[in-house]
């Protein structure tokens, strides 16, 4: 029987080019990202897990530095007695300028399929690795399933860094799990998923833009008797998605505890608030945001809402306009309702926006 932890697109040392966040924030996560991970080492290392295995995307080629390959050489140092099993991704590809050829890597690391689809043997664990690594930034359909012949009698596990798009290795799951490999660990799609008992994406050990939602983390297995794999949430930070619908008789308390009704840690998190409904006339958006930083790490508001008109003064003030005769073409009874008064107001934004 062995431990594994199956980790992958962690994007050590990025600088968040594709993501909404960077300045000051980018300069947060990209800490966080080593913290989380430096904190992975120190589980593998006091839980003794014989198998670490990061299918992809450990860094990013394009923002990595020889400071970061020192830092990141250390942590492996400090856990000699597991085996590292690295396969490169599209974000880390392996080329003649590549910290995976360029450097000498501590013993207990091993950077497999760099040619192409490779295996490695442990005897100890009488454990066979399969992995493909990536060399360009795009790879389609390789076919490289069918040159996979799985040894008899002992563990098989496969690491690939792709998907079932095109230029991602046009992976065919149903083809992968007709293997029977006992795990596959997959990496590149950044949301944890059991595709099957043993089959799945880890995820991003740390959220890495607003679009990740939910837990983030690792997949933790066990091979023996009877193998185990399970998905550990692990990372520091999570994002969230929320919608709220306010109405124009709410005030801003009213709002900030409809927001905070069943959230945790939120001191933590990252917050994306949809607002819907009607606000009152003097109801300030960025009041609401204000008051959530002082509970959130990160806000940021989303505003649908409409602004509450005063419809007796309007009609006063345009008396025999077009306004006072939409405004009329609305019955006292249409409006207790929510979606007449939308309308209305809708309606009234646009015509008055036309005046001013």
């Amino acid at each position: 029987m062995f431990k594994f932890i199956h980790t992958g697109d962690i994007h050590l040392g990025s600088k968040f080019k594709n993501s909404h966040f960077g300045g000051e924030i980018g300069s947060i996560r990209r800490r966080e990202i080593w913290e989380t991970f430096e904190k992975l080492i120190d589980k593998v290392k006091s839980e003794n897990i014989e198998v670490l295995l990061i299918a992809g995307d450990l860094f990013e080629n394009d923002s990595f530095t020889f400071k970061d390959f020192f830092r990141l050489k250390g942590l492996f140092e400090r856990i000699l007695s597991t085996k590292v099993v690295i396969i490169s991704g599209n974000h880390d590809i392996v080329s003649n300028r590549s910290f995976y050829t360029t450097e000498k890597w501590p013993d207990n690391v091993i950077i497999i399929g760099e040619n192409g689809l490779e295996n490695i043997y442990f005897e100890d664990l009488n454990l066979n690795i399969y992995g493909f690594g990536w060399d360009k930034l795009t790879i389609k359909n390789t076919n490289l399933l069918s040159q996979i012949k799985i040894k008899e009698n002992s563990t098989n596990i496969l690491i690939l860094h792709g998907d079932e798009t095109e230029d991602y290795l046009n992976l065919n799951i149903n083809e992968i799990k007709s293997l029977n490999f006992d795990y596959v660990a997959l990496g590149h799609i950044h949301k944890p998923k059991f595709i099957y008992d043993n089959i799945a994406y880890c995820g991003s050990l740390e959220p890495l833009d607003i679009s990740e939602t939910g837990e983030r983390g690792y997949i933790e297995g066990t091979i023996g008797d009877e193998n185990t794999f399970k998905f550990i949430p692990f990372a520091k930070r999570k994002y969230i998605k929320k919608k709220i619908d306010i109405s124009a008789e709410m005030n801003y308390f009213d709002v900030i505890n409809l927001v905070k009704n069943d959230s945790e840690n939120c001191n933590l998190d990252f917050l994306i608030l949809e607002i819907n409904g009607i606000r009152a006339k003097d109801f300030e958006i960025n009041i609401i945001k204000e008051y959530l930083q002082r509970e959130y790490f990160y806000v940021e508001i989303i505003d649908n809402t409409i602004l509450d008109f005063d419809l007796r003064e309007l009609k006063n003030k345009y008396e025999n306009t077009l306004i006072q005769y939409y405004i009329d073409s609305f019955t006292e009874e249409e409006l207790k309702e929510e979606l007449f008064r939308k309308s209305l107001y809708i309606g009234l934004s646009t015509l008055l926006e036309g005046i001013e």
